[in-house]
């Protein structure tokens, strides 16, 4: 994954509520609310709480590709927001509405390592 330093926390409070809130990407979006990618990646079947734009769309993301949406568990929906507050982009491609990932499996793969990270620090 790339880092982008002019990725801020302040660009994170940008939430366009009203999209998320709107009845067309509340229907739209259940479609990938079935399990957690990411946990599946470790082998665990976890709900998926969130369609996460996995390119945001502050920083240029599709808003309806559905190659920029994954379902997530709220964990792992957390820690790469977090990551992103921090720089971390994924590499992105032209799609026909804005950016979509390169690569899907790119942030899974950070996600699993980072997964891998926290659980050596609880082996004893």
């Amino acid at each position: 994954m790339a880092t982008n330093q002019d990725n801020t926390t302040k660009q994170r409070k940008h939430v366009d509520y009203t999209f998320y809130n709107s009845r067309q990407w509340r229907n739209y979006s259940k479609r990938f609310r079935l399990l957690c990618e990411v946990c599946e990646g470790n082998g665990l079947y976890e709900p998926a709480d969130v369609t996460d734009h996995i390119v945001p769309m502050r920083q240029g993301g599709a808003k309806w590709n559905e190659h920029n949406h994954m379902g997530m568990c709220h964990q792992h929906h957390n820690r790469k927001r977090g990551m992103e507050a921090h720089g971390v982009c994924v590499v992105t491609a032209v799609g026909v509405d804005g950016l979509i990932p390169n690569d899907r499996g790119e942030i899974v793969n950070t996600l699993l390592a980072k997964d891998r990270q926290n659980e050596d620090l609880w082996i004893e």
